[in-house]
Formats: C-alpha cells, structure tokens, sequence
C-alpha cells in the first residue's frame, strides 16, 4: 500500500513542511515510526494468537484514524502570489 500512497505522500509534504526545517521533520517522523513498530510487533504477534483477523482489523482502524487526521487536522498553507 506504501509504493501507492508514496508519491502523494512525499508531494504533500514537501507543500507542507518547510525547506529549512524539512530535514528535521522527516528524522522526528522516522524516528516516531520506528518506536511505533518496536510495540507494535507484539501487540500484532499477541492478537494473532486470539484470532489471525484482530490484526488486519487493527491496521485498519489505525488507517483509518491516519486518514482522519490527514482530512481534518492538516490544513494546506495559503500561497502568496
């Protein structure tokens, strides 16, 4: 699903973040994921144990929830011309 989104994703913020703090931006979201999948390994590896479908729901409530805070939270910079 990452190759789909990936140009889209890499557009909206180069628009969003500025030039000068982009770096900065990019390493604290990396750095975000990244101890996001440390727990998450487990918790994934746990509700498999309970039934193989908990996970796949979980992604997509997760999903879902990315999606929401992209449509309503994320406002596009006004531009000057």
């Amino acid at each position: 699903m990452s190759t789909l989104r990936f140009p889209a994703y890499s557009a909206l913020q180069a628009d969003l973040i500025p030039q000068d703090r982009r770096g900065r931006i990019m390493g604290l979201m990396g750095t975000l994921r990244n101890l996001a999948m440390v727990p998450s390994a487990a918790v994934f590896g746990y509700l498999y144990q309970l039934d193989p479908v908990y996970p796949f729901y979980l992604g997509a409530a997760v999903e879902l929830l990315a999606v929401g805070i992209i449509f309503f939270l994320i406002k596009e910079p006004s531009r000057a011309h």
